[in-house]
């Protein structure tokens, strides 16, 4: 089975995460699925955006929860080398890319972040974790009524990934972001709406066509243009996120190796 299917339709190409059976909790085949449709996406004069969904009732739980016990036997750096390195469909490393992240994880959001095509997540159900920086990397969200989201890192003693430290209180603000991370509360979709996280609550039945029709009205637009407004708004943005990621990568780093994050991470998983 195909971790990620594709389809296009007209200029829109449709991406929908497909390990149901895992709530399409994140490998490093989905990032390289996902990384090599949505550049390809992007070098197509064709294709004017990108959606992404998913089967199943979750949109995304983040990491695998099984793979836990035994990564954490291991420092984060032999555990991502192992699971991620190499495997996520990215360009060989250059100089000062291996300093911001030689695992290649955070490399591979902020590749994710140079895509100018514009990109809309549609999520049902749980958004969790690195499945929450998923959807952080998209310029727009939609969910239906059933949409939870939480931070979850703060459970398991570790922190942000993928850019979500400096992605998030950029959308819904500092004070928003910081209570939403310090308690690692579950978010559900009225409140996500009320604080930015998502842009769209569209009951579930009209979820899909209501994401649709907004990436139809983007793709009649002149793509020159699109693109250069893309380029104009989110450059100030993506100036600061390498700062971020390498703060996050060396924290990230420390947390794991800490008997704290051992003891949370068996004790959550073993539940």
């Amino acid at each position: 089975m195909t971790d990620v299917k594709s389809e296009r339709q007209g200029a829109i190409l449709i991406c929908t995460l497909n390990r149901p059976e895992h709530n399409n909790s994140i490998t490093a085949e989905v990032f390289e699925a996902l990384y090599t449709e949505w550049t390809a996406a992007d070098r197509d004069p064709d294709c004017h955006v990108i959606l992404t969904t998913h089967e199943g009732d979750n949109f995304c739980v983040g990491a695998d929860g099984n793979s836990f016990e035994k990564w954490t036997q291991e420092t984060l750096t032999s555990t991502f080398r192992r699971e991620f390195s190499g495997k996520q469909g990215l360009p060989p490393l250059s100089e000062t890319e291996a300093d911001l992240d030689p695992l290649g994880m955070n490399r591979w959001a902020l590749m994710v972040c140079r895509i100018r095509t514009p990109m809309i997540a549609v999520m049902r159900g749980v958004v969790a974790g690195g499945g929450l920086g998923l959807a952080l990397l998209h310029h727009f969200r939609f969910s239906d009524e059933t949409a939870k989201f939480t931070n979850a890192f703060g459970r398991l003693g570790l922190s942000f990934e993928l850019g979500m430290s400096h992605l998030l209180p950029d959308l819904i603000g500092r004070q928003n972001a910081l209570e939403f991370a310090l308690t690692s509360k579950i978010i559900d979709a009225k409140e996500a709406h009320e604080i930015g996280l998502i842009d769209h609550l569209v009951p579930a039945n009209d979820l899909m066509a209501a994401a649709h029709q907004l990436a139809s009205t983007i793709a009649k637009q002149s793509p020159l243009a699109v693109r250069a407004t893309m380029e104009a708004i989110l450059n100030p943005r993506f100036r600061n996120l390498e700062i971020a990621m390498q703060t996050e990568f060396h924290h990230q780093k420390i947390l794991w190796e800490s008997d704290e994050f051992r003891e949370r991470a068996r004790k959550l998983f073993s539940s």
